[in-house]
């Protein structure tokens, strides 16, 4: 199969299949369908590169939908060719459709992966070229690890996770001191990280091991590339933190937490369930709940949305 245009999109299918095949196999309902449900999906793209065969989605009222196109939208008015599938959340069944045409490749181990003897390494992990996997580390069920990754002594990471290419779990922070002569100590990291299922973490991410408790984060945390995850810090379910940002330590992230790109959180900061902390924000201070934060220092900021 040859591309039509010469970047990358439209994306083609490798096998082609009808709507009916991806209605079938899809996790979220559809309300209706309309057109021809036998059309052959052989390419994935966005609207504006779509040809005949595209799959597409549009989120809201349409008017029409190009010819040829299998379209997941609401409902529109005309509909040229092709087939429409209706749904409320049109995004979610693009993305299971797009899953079922690109499955993810077979789980495998690398052969220049360094993996303990002690390390427990369950069904279906994936480990990429020259990662280290130190002693006694736990990884779950269909775990996906990258190229080039430290997983440092007695790290936990539960289920259906995914740690991109570069990234350190479990390594040592910044923890000097100086005594009464002037003299710079260390204290030791005795804790662990642990990570609960279906935690993503993105690329050339440090997360820091805690050192008289343990850094957590829990089951659904997204994270970005480059961000950085002091000891101590607990991360709450499904909390969201986007590239770049820095966390120091003892941090504490209530549930569906949001820290745009660039912020800075402060060591010994609690962030309170639902917060927004904006990009580039400076928080000095403890949030309550549902706040909305932005600037340096940071504060309230009533009108900003989610993003």
């Amino acid at each position: 199969m040859t591309y039509p245009l010469a970047r990358s999109f439209p994306r083609p299918v490798e096998r082609p299949c009808t709507a009916a095949t991806l209605l079938a196999a899809n996790r979220i309902a559809a309300q209706e369908t309309s057109g021809d449900l036998r059309t052959l999906v052989r390419w994935v793209a966005a609207p504006d590169h779509a040809v005949a065969g595209s799959l597409v989605f549009f989120q809201g009222q349409v008017t029409s939908v190009p010819a040829g196109i299998v379209a997941v939208t609401a409902r529109p008015v005309a509909l040229t060719a092709g087939c429409c599938i209706v749904t409320d959340d049109p995004r979610r069944w693009f993305v299971e459709a797009v899953g079922q045409l690109f499955p993810a490749p077979a789980p495998e181990v690398s052969e220049t992966a360094i993996v303990a003897a002690s390390a427990r390494i369950a069904a279906n992990v994936s480990i990429g070229p020259f990662s280290v996997i130190g002693e006694h580390v736990e990884i779950g069920e269909g775990t996906r690890i990258g190229s080039h990754v430290t997983i440092h002594d007695r790290s936990r990471i539960g289920r259906s996770c995914t740690v991109q290419d570069h990234t350190a779990i479990g390594s040592s922070g910044v923890a000097y001191y100086r005594d009464a002569g002037e003299e710079w100590y260390a204290l030791q990291h005795l804790g662990i990280v642990e990570i609960g299922d279906r935690v993503e973490i993105g690329a050339h991410c440090v997360v820091v091991r805690g050192i008289l408790h343990d850094t957590v984060i829990e089951h659904g945390v997204k994270i970005g590339n480059f961000v950085n995850i002091g000891h101590n810090s607990t991360l709450g379910r499904n909390a969201w933190i986007t590239s770049g940002a820095v966390v120091c330590g003892r941090v504490t992230l209530g549930e569906d937490v949001q820290v745009a790109a660039g912020a800075c959180v402060r060591d010994k900061i609690t962030i309170g369930n639902r917060s927004r902390i904006g990009m580039g924000a400076v928080v000095t201070k403890n949030i309550a709940a549902d706040s909305r934060i932005f600037g340096n220092p940071g504060r309230s900021l009533a009108t900003m949305r989610s993003f």
